[in-house]
């Protein structure tokens, strides 16, 4: 049952990281499950942040929505597909966190939720990969992680 509830938060936390080709039929796949958005935009499209939205699907094939605030202070996160994270589509999820620029287009983002999770996401939008690292209560003193790789989408 606990097992069970960090998988679903891992999920719903979803910052994510490693080497992941995307091919255009997943590209494909992932712009028809979101018309609305529209197709996926280039780099310049998706400068900056703030006030921003980006679709990562990682390498466990969960694909999170990502809506940053406009002053940078929370994000929302939505799963969007649970591949094999245990999580459950739908699952949204806002809270606090701490953003900060590495390079020109690319940024570092942490934040805690509430069930104990920790996420740390780096994301490069000029070469639209992100790098995660979360981790979580294993029932001990020591904390399990894991680290994930996923491509990113901007959205606007």
């Amino acid at each position: 049952m606990a097992l069970k509830r960090i998988q679903l938060l891992v999920a719903a936390a979803a910052l994510i990281a490693g080497t992941l080709a995307v091919t255009g039929a997943a590209t494909a796949q992932a712009a028809d499950r979101h018309p609305a958005q529209g197709a996926a935009r280039t780099d310049r499209a998706c400068a900056g942040l703030l006030g921003k939205s980006l679709d990562i699907t990682f390498d466990n094939g969960l694909e999170m929505r990502f809506d940053y605030a406009a002053d940078g202070t929370q994000l929302t996160g939505q799963v969007l597909a649970a591949g094999t994270s245990g999580s459950t589509v739908g699952i949204t999820n806002t809270v606090p966190d701490s953003l900060s620029t590495v390079a020109k287009n690319v940024y570092f983002t942490n934040w805690n939720e509430h069930g104990g999770l920790t996420v740390s996401l780096t994301e490069d939008l000029k070469s639209g990969t992100a790098q995660a690292y979360w981790s979580f209560p294993s029932g001990g003193d020591v904390r399990v992680g894991q680290l994930h790789s996923g491509t990113i989408r901007c959205l606007g």
